[in-house]
């Protein structure tokens, strides 16, 4: 399509030459009227071989885009075509209306000079412009192209930048649950470090009366304190697997294993249960990230590929409830099932252009039928966005389609406002030739050979003012045949 661009370019180029030198026809005379002859049929037939290179490359381009250039083509045939007759016109009318003398020539030039070098100007304006518009068009096609690409660019990096987010997020979860067991683990280790310090230190005791005391009495002393510490370790081992730490953020629900889940929801901090009888289940109740993909279709039936982001979290209170129907993992089982059901539903309402122009409020009646159908369940939705939205393949091709054949529908009309404008410059040109001839005629009829005279005297003043400037020109005395007079 490029060199189909630059085969334009070099066409309007030589259109504009063509008609220029047509206009001069009518004023130039002898060698200079040939050679702008000859000129203009090469030109005339270097511009033809152009169209006929046009015509080649357009058979290589594909089908969708073919129609717009062969309009395009056809107008700049009828455009050559009109040229090849003004070219024709020009000679036939210059051979018909010339006079014998070369001095007839000037009469007919001082009615028509100034008209004709008026509107030899107004097409040449015009084709400046013609070419300036068209370079400003390519160059807004170009800046569009760009800033597609550079817009389709921006949104990639919008959705890896949201995927990195929700990563992190998760991460920041995981190592929340992380720091939680650790410390879970620590405050244990620091329990059983002071139980077995306590031994210990009872067991040194024990020793440092053996050393003192008599055998029987070390050995009295010595088995209380064994029953002692034995007594203190039991106690201590008890005491450690009755207790169960709750940390910030978080809830316990006590399962019982004769009476089932307790309704009642400890907070935070340490709390005492029956070891083996009861177990604690520890449920964050802090709001969470998790991202739904869906695929469903539109209203237009197109495929649309949507991703939403959810910050959810229990309802504390209901945590015994949610325990016993749904588990641990109820996020899992509760939140990818109505999410599709919602989008699906919400999405067949909109159109494809509805989804992208509406899209708040596609977003809002997504988040107020979700919340909704989360709070049967238990669940909070502190935030619910739709991060990502996207539409099958073939139907962003035919949108780029679409935008593609808009601008080749207006860089067709512009061609033809184009051809429109040279069409009334040459019916102004043939108007004015007309009026000029009318004139001509009209003061001929009025005054006789006295303007051919006229015309001719100052026809011959403007030609002896030109010879006088020159300094090729000698002049000699009348009657005398050459520059000097040789003997005979």
């Amino acid at each position: 399509m490029e060199l189909i661009q630059d085969y334009e370019q070099q066409y309007a180029v030589q259109t504009a030459e063509i008609t220029a030198q047509i206009g001069r026809i009518a004023v130039a005379t002898g060698a200079e009227r040939n050679k702008l002859i000859s000129d203009i049929d090469r030109q005339l037939e270097e511009s033809q071989e152009l169209l006929e290179q046009i015509g080649l490359e357009i058979r290589d381009i594909p089908q969708n885009s073919r129609a717009a250039y062969t309009s395009r083509l056809n107008c700049y045939q009828a455009e050559w075509k009109r040229l090849q007759q003004e070219f024709n016109n020009a000679k036939a009318a210059r051979s018909k209306a010339g006079y014998d003398s070369s001095v007839d020539d000037f009469d007919e030039i001082g009615i028509q000079e100034d008209q004709k070098r008026r509107l030899l100007d107004n097409t040449e304006r015009l084709e400046r412009t013609s070419n300036y518009l068209n370079d400003a068009y390519r160059i807004s096609v170009e800046t569009e192209q760009i800033g597609t690409q550079v817009l389709a660019d921006l949104s990639q990096q919008r959705e890896t930048i949201q995927r990195s987010r929700g990563r992190l997020r998760e991460t920041d979860a995981d190592l929340s649950r992380s720091s939680r067991i650790l410390n879970s683990m620590i405050m244990r280790a620091m329990r059983e470090k002071f139980i077995l310090v306590t031994v210990v230190v009872a067991i040194f005791l024990v020793l440092i009366f053996t050393l003192h005391k008599q055998r029987k009495m070390a050995t009295q002393f010595l088995n209380r304190i064994g029953q002692l510490g034995l007594g203190v370790a039991v106690i201590g081992g008890v005491v450690n697997s009755a207790l169960y730490n709750v940390d910030g953020g978080h809830r316990a629900v006590i399962f019982d294993r004769f009476s089932g889940v307790k309704q009642q929801v400890t907070g935070e901090g340490t709390h005492f249960f029956v070891p083996w009888v009861q177990r604690p289940i520890i449920f964050d109740i802090r709001s969470q990230p998790r991202n739904v993909p869906v695929v469903t279709g539109s209203k237009d039936l197109q495929n649309v590929n949507i991703t939403l982001r959810i910050l959810f979290r229990p309802v504390p209170d209901q945590l015994p409830k949610i325990y016993t129907i749904l588990g641990q993992d109820y996020d899992e089982r509760v939140l990818p099932s109505i999410t599709t059901e919602v989008l699906k539903a919400v999405v067949a309402q909109f159109d494809a252009g509805e989804l992208i122009t509406q899209r708040e409020m596609v977003s809002q009646k997504v988040s107020d039928d979700l919340t909704e159908r989360a709070a049967q369940f238990g669940v909070i939705l502190d935030d619910i966005s739709i991060t990502h939205l996207t539409f099958g393949k073939e139907f962003t091709q035919a949108v780029e389609m679409k935008q593609v054949a808009q601008q080749e529908a207006e860089k067709a009309r512009f061609l033809v406002e184009k051809a429109e404008q040279m069409k009334q410059a040459a019916i102004i040109t043939a108007e004015g030739d007309a009026q000029a001839a009318q004139m001509l005629a009209r003061s001929l009829k009025e005054s006789g050979d006295g303007l051919i005279e006229l015309r001719r005297i100052e026809a011959a003043e403007d030609i002896a003012y030109q010879m006088s400037r020159s300094r090729g020109v000698n002049y000699l005395p009348a009657g005398q045949q050459t520059l000097l007079s040789l003997p005979q």
